[in-house]
Order: C-alpha cells, then sequence, then structure tokens
C-alpha cells in the first residue's frame, strides 16, 4: 500500500526547527540564569534529541533540494550556511573578550579550524560558541550528498550500522558526541541524517515514517543517555512534521517559514548573545533572554544575512 507523494510542507518544517532551536536554547540558558527559571523546564524536551531532530530534517530537505535542482548545490547551500556562520564565530570571539564568567577566549588555530569546519575532526569547536560542534557534520553530508544513492542495498546497511554505534556509544567509553575528535562524531550521528534523506526518496511507501520514528525511538532508548524527561515527544513532533507535514494545512505559512529562517542564527548565536546580555548585568529572568535573543536573530535575518545574500548573488551575476 502506498501514499500519494505531496509537496513538502515547508513552513511547519520552518516552525519544527525553530521549536528545536527553541530546545536547545532552553538548555544553554541554563549557563546564565537561575537553574529555577520556569524556561529551563524546556530544556526536559532533550536537546540533544532536537540535535538529532535537526540532522533527520536536514537530511530530508537536502535530498528534496538536491532533487528539485542539481544545479549549484553548492553554492546555495554554502550561501545559506556560511554567512551567518562566520558571524557566530566573529560575535563569539568578540563576546567572549569580555566575558566574566569563565575563560572562553580560544587561540587562533581553534578559531582557523573552526572557520573551515574542522571541527570534531582536527580541532575541538570553539569554547566561545561550542555549539558549532554540529555543523561540521552537516557540512560532510552536503559535500557527500551527490555520492549517495538510496536505492542501493547498502545505504539501509549504512543507517543500521551508525544507528549502532549510536546506541553503544555509552556503553563502550566513547566522550559526549561534541568531544570526539577525526570525525567519530559523524559515524555516530550518520544514521540521523542518512535517515532523513533515505526517507524523502521512499516517503510514498506507507511504512516508511514507521520505521524511521520507531528507529529512532529504539536508537535512543537503547543508548540511555538521553531518556530522562520528554525527548520522545521531540522526536515524535519531529517525525510528524516529516512524514504527515503534507497533510496538514499550516496557518500563517510565512509567518512559520520566517520562524524557520531565524531558526539557524538562533541556533548558532544564542550561547555569544546570552553571553552578552550577561555581561550587560541586568537581566535575570529566561523569557527575557529568549525574547532578546529572538530579536537580535530576526534583526540578522532581515538586515544582515538576506542583504548579503542578495548583494553576493547580484556581484555573481555581473561576472557571469
Amino acid at each position: 500500500m502506498s501514499i500519494v507523494p505531496n509537496k513538502i510542507n515547508w513552513p511547519l518544517l520552518g516552525a519544527t526547527r525553530f521549536f528545536l532551536a527553541f530546545i536547545v536554547l532552553s538548555e544553554h540558558l541554563g549557563w546564565f540564569i537561575s537553574s529555577s527559571d520556569v524556561m529551563l523546564k524546556f530544556s526536559k524536551l532533550s536537546p540533544m534529541v532536537a540535535v538529532l531532530g535537526f540532522l533527520l530534517i536536514s537530511g530530508y530537505s537536502i535530498a528534496a533540494s538536491f532533487e528539485a535542482k542539481q544545479r549549484g548545490f553548492y553554492f546555495r547551500r554554502a550561501l545559506r550556511i556560511i554567512p551567518v556562520y562566520i558571524l557566530s564565530i566573529a560575535y563569539a570571539s568578540l563576546a567572549a573578550l569580555y566575558s566574566h564568567e569563565r575563560p572562553l577566549v580560544d587561540n587562533i588555530y581553534i578559531i582557523l579550524g573552526n572557520l573551515f569546519f574542522m571541527q570534531g575532526i582536527f580541532v575541538h569547536s570553539i569554547e566561545s560558541n561550542p555549539i558549532v560542534w554540529t555543523l561540521s557534520i552537516e557540512i560532510f553530508f552536503y559535500v557527500i550528498t551527490p555520492l549517495l544513492v538510496t536505492k542501493s542495498k547498502y545505504f539501509i546497511y549504512f543507517i543500521l550500522a551508525s544507528a549502532l554505534l549510536f546506541c553503544s556509544q555509552r556503553y563502550i567509553g566513547f566522550h559526549y558526541f561534541s568531544q570526539m575528535m577525526y570525525g567519530l562524531n559523524i559515524t555516530f550521528l550518520a544514521w540521523a541524517w542518512l535517515l532523513g534523506f533515505w526517507y524523502y526518496h521512499n516517503r510514498d511507501n506507507i511504512g516508511a515514517i514507521f520505521f524511521v520514528s520507531s528507529l529512532g525511538i529504539l536508537s535512543i532508548t537503547i543508548n540511555g543517555f538521553f531518556i530522562a524527561g520528554f525527548w520522545t515527544i521531540t522526536w515524535i513532533i519531529t517525525c510528524v512534521a516529516v512524514g504527515y507535514g503534507h497533510l496538514v494545512k499550516t496557518p500563517f505559512p510565512q509567518f512559520l517559514k520566517k520562524l524557520g529562517d531565524i531558526s539557524y542564527p538562533m541556533y548558532l548565536l544564542h550561547i555569544p548573545i546570552f553571553v552578552s546580555l550577561k555581561n550587560l548585568n541586568f537581566i535575570s529572568y529566561g523569557f527575557f533572554y529568549f525574547i532578546i535573543a529572538i530579536a537580535i536573530c530576526l534583526f540578522i535575518d532581515v538586515f544582515i544575512d538576506n542583504p548579503v545574500k542578495q548583494a553576493i548573488k547580484k556581484s555573481l551575476l555581473k561576472f557571469s
């Protein structure tokens, strides 16, 4: 039995990415405010499972993007990722110079390594913005996307092998994923990204989304490190948005799309924003940290990121 493929519900996926970014934000908010603040309750939805959700959506979205238009794929990805990424490293490094909380300043070798997405491979993530550890995983899969053939019988084996590694992480004594080096975190977390990529190409099969959700639940449960709290809500919401989003008529699609647009700068910039707010020492409530972070990221999206992208496109058109 199969279902008729439908258009991807991009606004719903955008809102889901915002939701996942908010969970990660709520976890790191605990570094800067009182542990009794109500905003920290959202971290019980599991920031690590939120990262897995990001990877699942990324694999799904990249499969759709590459299938729709292969020409210019790398340029589109670079334009989407790099401007805000460079800004996040620059801002984090600057904010670290004035931080009173802990030694955040990174040496130039670490900063350069992160600028070239070598964190987790040859260098550690910058201490001033450790959340960037996931970007090297994303970039790796962007690079190999043209090589991926989901119809190969080995593709599902790679997914299962990575999921098995993920399950064993807690028991074989490896460090937390953000601390792994030499690309180990890629091998341990590849299953989530590849699962999204695989699902896009098999979404007409009614059992495919059941496989996606079940493998995630089973792997996370066996791993055991992330089962505290309400992580299942996070994973199920992500799977529903990916697998059944086309059945949902979303209200305010432009608003939801904008939430998706700012989810990326919110994910990358919330730590240096929080460092800056903490240094100002006049805000103590998590809600205001959250609102200010959203406002800054909206400003960056509208007045910095989008204009920079348009300027780059216009410049390339002049020379083409």
